[in-house]
Order: C-alpha cells, then structure tokens, then sequence
C-alpha cells in the first residue's frame, strides 16, 4: 500500500477508513469493489449508487486509421475506471459519440486517449440523427427493371402500393400477388430491394414508417431472377418516395430539469429557445428552493444543453434526458436548410 506525497508514492503498512491509498499488483479489482484484510474475495458494493447521466457529447474519430482498434479498447479501459462516461456509435450517421458531464470531462478523457494510450483524436461536427417519412400514398405504380448485355439480361416489372404507416412501425410489406405471375423465389428479393432503398430517401435521411404492397408483375422466361427483382423492388420505392410528400423527422427527448427555483425563468425562456414545450413543473420534494421542471425537447439541441443550464442556474441546475418519440420537423426554415445541405453534398460527390 502507498499514499501520494506529491509526485511520490510512500509506502505504508496500514490504512484506515477515509485514507486515500494506492494499491499494486492487484490487476482483478474494478471499480466500485471492495476489498478485505482476511479475505481473499472481492465482493461487490451493492450500496454503491447509480453514476449520473452522461448529458454532454462531442464526435470524435482517431487521426490515424490503424487506431480505430486501439481506441476502442482504451475507451472501454477509460470507462472501466469512471462509469458516467458513455460511448455511442450512431446508428444513422455512424459517428462515435463519446458523452460526459461537461466539456472538462470529456477534456479529461481525450488527455487519457493522447497521453496514456498513445492515441490522438480530432473532434468533428455532431450529424444528427434526422428521418424522413411520407404523408401521402400513391397506387398502382408500374416498375420495369429491364437490362440487355448479350447472352442472358435481366428483367422484372412490379406493380406495387405505398403509404405511411403509425409513427414508430418502421416498415410493413404486404404481398397480393395471385396466379403465381411472379415466382414465390423472387418476392423476398423485391422485399429486400425496397428495405435497401430506405437506407437514404428523397430528402436524403433513412426512411421510416412505409408500407409497400406487392399487387402484380411480370417475368420473362429467360432474363427474369431474384437480382432482376431485387433492383426492381430498389427503383419502385425510389421512384413512389419522392411523390408520397416526404417530411423530416427529429427525435425527441423527454428532458427533467432540477433547477434553483429563482431561475426558473430562465430554463423556461431556454426550453423556448430550443424549439421545446414544457410539460409539468412542481417544487423538488425535500429540496427546499429547487424546482423539477420536465420538457420535450428536440435531440439535436441536448448535445450542449448542460453548458447553458449551468451559465443560467450559476452551476446549480442539471437535468436528465431519454428519448420520447420521432416528430415531424415543424421549424421549416430547418428542414429546408437540411435539405440544402445535403443537396449540396450530393452535387459535390
């Protein structure tokens, strides 16, 4: 056993409760283990409490591609010692996210990353995680998929229905086909042409809440299989999507905020500015001059919401977030400059 004198480690013999110590050779211990003189178990706290919700992210990558290996397993190392931080790959935008308490912390970690584990990282831009859906339907559209390269082509025409479905159903195809004038072999592929085809939209976010139905088509005896149908089913969504009146989407979080109540005000106004609706506010049972005040909030806006909490509340204010729901983008100004910009992506590929 040690204790810290400086830079110093000097060693003791014994220690008592409260002492902070340092301990060598003992590589099985976690965090959060307890430890016994005249035991050799490591048993586990059980009256250890929960770590605090990670409310602030940054996107990081590594600067060097060979470290993507390495910086997961330093990152998992790190999280192993300090159990608020939280490590996120986006499923949409495939970032990885790494969440904290605040910019300090996370400051911390990245020192870790460059210091301890030789790996650096450059921080970029949070993509939000935005979805498109449609509010219209369209019938009876008429897919030929038609291809002739010598010797054996490719064929397949399909007549399908599309319309939205309940927010949160993601995807539904129904098949009508009658008289087998499309091979049961060949229907699971237009299925998984139109899955494939909802990985990027009109707008140019993944696509939910849609519902194909497969009513007829048309083989050719020759140049019709499962690749044929496969395509045909990726061009019929394409071509339904853009004329079924497709709408942004934005995740949502229901946000708890614990807040002194002199500044309430202030998180109301804040709640305003961020495109959020209050939803219930009472006095913080057994916390004299605290308020809860609970919101939705549009995700887009949590990634540096605590900053702001903590400017108007003088440090005292936090707040607890999870995600709600996904709902249509009504600020339009927004959505338009999203489109905008991934139109102008696009354009420079």
């Amino acid at each position: 056993m040690f204790y810290f004198k400086g830079k110093d480690f000097v060693k003791i013999s014994q220690a008592k409760a409260g002492d902070i110590i340092s301990l060598s050779r003992i590589e099985s211990i976690k965090t959060g283990d307890i430890i016994f003189e005249d035991e050799k178990e490591i048993k586990k706290d059980k009256n250890l409490p929960l770590p605090p919700q990670p409310i602030y992210a940054k996107a990081i990558r590594t600067v060097k591609r060979e470290d993507d290996v390495k910086l997961s397993e330093s990152l998992k190392e790190i999280i192993a010692t300090d159990s608020s931080y939280f490590i996120e790959r986006n499923t949409f935008t495939q970032q990885l996210l790494i969440w904290g308490q605040g910019e300090i912390h996370l400051r911390v970690a990245l020192n870790k990353l460059k210091n301890n584990y030789n790996v650096e990282t450059i921080k970029e831009k949070i993509n939000f995680s935005f979805q498109e859906t449609i509010q219209g339907s369209v019938s009876d559209h008429i897919t030929t998929h038609k291809k002739q390269s010598g010797g054996a082509g490719q064929y397949a025409r399909v007549v399908v229905d599309v319309k939205p479905l309940p927010r949160g159903d993601f995807f539904k195809f129904e098949n009508k086909i009658v008289g087998g004038v499309i091979p049961k072999t060949y229907i699971p592929s237009v299925e998984k042409g139109c899955k494939e085809s909802m990985q990027k939209g009109p707008l140019g976010f993944p696509v939910t809440d849609v519902q194909v139905t497969l009513k007829d088509g048309k083989t050719h005896d020759v140049d019709s299989n499962s690749n044929s149908f496969h395509i045909a089913g990726i061009k019929a969504l394409r071509e339904t999507l853009k004329n079924c009146k497709p709408i942004l989407l934005e995740p949502y979080h229901k946000v708890r905020f614990l807040v002194p109540s002199k500044d309430i005000n202030n998180i109301y106004t804040l709640v305003t500015s961020k495109r959020g609706m209050i939803k219930e506010n009472k006095q913080k049972e057994g916390w004299a001059g605290f308020e809860v005040l609970e919101a939705e909030i549009p995700g887009c806006e949590i990634f540096n919401l605590i900053i702001e909490v903590k400017s108007l509340t003088e440090g005292l204010g936090s707040f607890e977030h999870e995600f709600e729901k996904m709902k249509t983008v009504q600020n339009k100004q927004l959505s338009n400059n999203l489109i905008s910009e991934y139109s102008s992506k696009e354009k420079a590929e």
